[in-house]
């Protein structure tokens, strides 16, 4: 994602107006949240607090545990909680372990949260999703989440721009809903007639990728995304790393974590128009020539 847009500006998390939605009087929904952990249970711990108990929602959680060495899976297993492990070898990365946690699933539920474990929900977040469920019951709900230091929205939806298939303007919406192309997956909310519809997550990507992959194919069956409005919880946004010279930028940047080739390859050919191979060199082109220029500016200084 090149370009940011963001709609609402700089704005903190305690300044955001909730609404409520007491008169709902919904059955109550049975979730099944999915969620990849390694080795980071202080965050883990904090975000399936935030989730909480309801009334109206019954939380079931299958959780990828892609090799923690940090006790993750026992101290989870304390907290009494409806959830069923899948393990995995230490390199499944995001989107295979997402990918095995909903395979995992043996329950008759209404729909499918994915939720990252860095992310911390607001006290509310259940009436505001259940409000925006009853609006569009056979949508993908999308929820904005918001640096909690600097309250500049880090997570949420993507609009796409033109015709490269890479390049997105970020949306953030805090009053009213909002349609979107694709979306982060840090918390999104997927009906079963759209899984029916579209599949699953996709886990044959390294490790990005699958999340806006799933909005652009639910979006190729007609099925709409939305903006839960307003931001749903914190997190914070991955750290850009430095570097000290062209080839450790093009090694982070085909990076398994970040863009490696396959996935390239796996998600132009399958969002891209013709031209897409076009796209898998242009992020090395612009590394280049954002080098020389660099080397150029520091001579004419």
């Amino acid at each position: 994602m090149h370009r940011h847009e963001i709609f609402t500006s700089t704005i903190m998390l305690n300044r955001v107006t909730l609404g409520r939605h007491d008169e709902f009087e919904l059955p109550m929904l049975k979730l099944a949240v999915l969620m990849a952990i390694h080795n980071r249970i202080d965050l883990t711990l904090r975000c399936l607090d935030s989730l909480g108990d309801s009334d109206e929602i019954d939380l079931w959680y299958f959780i990828a545990d892609d090799g923690s060495t940090d006790g993750s899976r026992a101290e989870i297993s304390k907290l009494g909680l409806n959830v069923k492990f899948v393990s995995g070898t230490g390199n499944w990365f995001w989107a295979k372990s997402m990918s095995m946690a909903q395979k995992a699933i043996d329950i008759d539920a209404d729909e499918i949260i994915w939720i990252n474990n860095d992310v911390v929900l607001t006290a509310d977040w259940k009436n505001r999703f259940i409000a925006s469920r009853e609006r569009y019951p056979d949508a993908i709900l999308v929820g904005q989440l918001v640096d909690p230091l600097s309250g500049t929205g880090t997570y949420g939806g993507y609009r796409r721009i033109g015709r490269n298939p890479l390049k997105y303007e970020q949306i953030f919406s805090l009053n009213s809903d909002c349609e979107v192309d694709t979306f982060n997956g840090n918390f999104v909310a997927i009906p079963n007639s759209v899984t029916k519809i579209v599949g699953e997550i996709d886990g044959e990507f390294a490790h990005a990728y699958a999340d806006c992959d799933f909005g652009l194919r639910a979006k190729k069956k007609g099925i709409v995304s939305i903006l839960i409005p307003g931001f749903l919880g914190v997190c914070s946004a991955n750290p850009v790393k430095k570097h000290s010279n062209i080839f450790s930028e093009i090694k982070e940047q085909f990076s398994r974590k970040n863009t490696p080739l396959k996935s390239q390859i796996r998600f132009l050919s399958r969002h891209g128009t013709i031209e897409w191979p076009i796209y898998c060199v242009t992020p090395i082109l612009k590394i280049w020539l954002s080098s020389i220029n660099k080397k150029f500016s520091s001579i004419l200084k």
